[in-house]
């Protein structure tokens, strides 16, 4: 079999056109935004504007796309990123995002006489509970946007079956809510560590932070929301929906770093991102491409 035939064979097998839809790995997250964008742009050969459709990776690992655009030094007015929301929905806010790792040191002991030695793990949960509580004094009623959230994803520790675990690493993800900051929770956070009593003296906590990207919600009155809810009244003959996700992308990061506005769009739904049944109407992304021209339109009207 012929490299070309391979190629064709797995085309066939894992995208495939059915019933209207796409289906295919990515066809929500994000490569329908990408081409929609590059299609927009390509439209837009006679604007008076410059339009750059900057393709970066990396976003759901160290953004190391972002950042480079970023070092790079160019300058603009106004973003654009492509995240699945369906065509008459534009992405107006993203949560911020902390990684979190805590780790504790005890001295172990047997398993048979726990109360003679403190257990790394029962220490660490232990702080992992009043964790929990702080996340609860930042919770807004039905509004998980505002909220703080502080979510365990891995936990390591423990040798032996019958071994107190001498050692325990937490590792958490907290998610920061408009109208706070990184700082302000890892201050907090540190704050909740140190004031943790060990039952041993020579029980040690460490927490550690990477990550840091900042909560960001769009400005209701700029020229980019303006001309996007203009594009999609015009061209959808809807009310544009303003949607604010409980993630964080790296639209949050170019509007900490640059202070320029910026939203989100693009056609899917969300739901299906890196799932098995990942898939997107062609008529919501063929909309979609009409709703990113004419916003840009707008936007030169509206800036001009």
């Amino acid at each position: 079999m012929s490299r070309q035939t391979r190629l064709e064979t797995l085309s066939r097998r894992w995208v495939r056109v059915k019933d209207g839809r796409v289906f295919g790995r990515g066809a929500v997250d994000a490569k329908s935004a990408l081409c929609a964008m590059i299609a927009a742009g390509s439209a837009l050969q006679d604007a008076r504007m410059r339009v750059v459709v900057a393709c970066v990776t990396r976003e759901e690992g160290d953004g190391l796309g972002i950042q480079s655009l970023i070092k790079g030094g160019r300058k603009f007015d106004f973003a654009v990123f492509g995240e699945p929301g369906g065509n008459g929905r534009i992405t107006v806010g993203y949560r911020g995002r902390l990684g979190a790792t805590l780790t504790t040191r005890t001295e172990g002991g047997h398993a048979g006489s726990p109360w003679a030695h403190e257990s790394a793990v029962d220490a660490s949960l232990s702080i992992l509970e009043r964790l929990k509580k702080y996340e609860q004094e930042h919770l807004v009623a039905d509004d998980h946007f505002r909220s703080l959230s502080l979510c365990l994803t891995m936990i390591r520790g423990g040798t032996y079956h019958n071994v107190l675990p001498s050692q325990a690493r937490l590792t958490l993800d907290v998610r920061v809510p408009v109208g706070m900051n990184c700082a302000q929770v890892e201050s907090e956070i540190r704050s909740i560590v140190s004031r943790q009593k060990p039952r041993e003296d020579s029980t040690r906590f460490k927490v550690e932070f990477e990550g840091g990207t900042e909560p960001y919600e769009a400005d209701p009155t700029s020229p980019l929301l303006r001309a996007f809810r203009r594009a999609i009244i015009l061209t959808s003959k809807q009310r544009p929906v303003m949607v604010r996700k409980t993630g964080t992308g790296d639209m949050n990061t170019l509007a900490s770093l640059r202070g320029i506005p910026c939203l989100t769009y693009g056609p899917g739904e969300a739901s299906l991102s890196h799932t098995r049944h990942e898939s997107v109407e062609l008529s919501d992304y063929l909309k979609s491409i009409s709703v990113i021209t004419e916003a840009l339109r707008q936007l030169e009207r509206l800036s001009g």
